[in-house]
């Protein structure tokens, strides 16, 4: 029975898009990219041969996207904190600019 149409599970719009879209299959593959965690699902159609998704070569591609998701994910932060010290630089010059020429 398809979890969309589990009488247990309550009635979830995203996933009942997902079941109309053909989705039928997922897989959660976990990261840890310095102290960033969190979780990449991939969905693949249900008609999908699973022999083709658990294959080795399949298998070290999606661990080695997770990597490549985990730290972009792992960029988020440091991006923002970076911004926001370049953006008080840049007024705190201004600041000084605008003094120098009220002066």
């Amino acid at each position: 029975v398809p979890i969309t149409e589990d009488p247990d599970q309550p009635f979830n719009l995203r996933l009942q898009l997902a079941a109309q879209a053909g989705i039928g299959l997922a897989a959660g593959v976990r990261f840890h990219f310095r102290g960033t965690q969190g979780l990449v699902v991939y969905m693949a159609r249900g008609t999908t041969d699973i022999n083709k998704l658990k294959s080795e070569t399949n298998e070290q591609y999606l661990l080695s996207a997770t990597d490549v998701i985990g730290s972009i994910v792992c960029l988020r932060n440091p991006r923002r904190d970076c911004l926001a010290e370049r953006r008080e630089a840049r007024e705190a010059f201004r600041r000084r600019v605008r003094n120098k020429m009220l002066a």
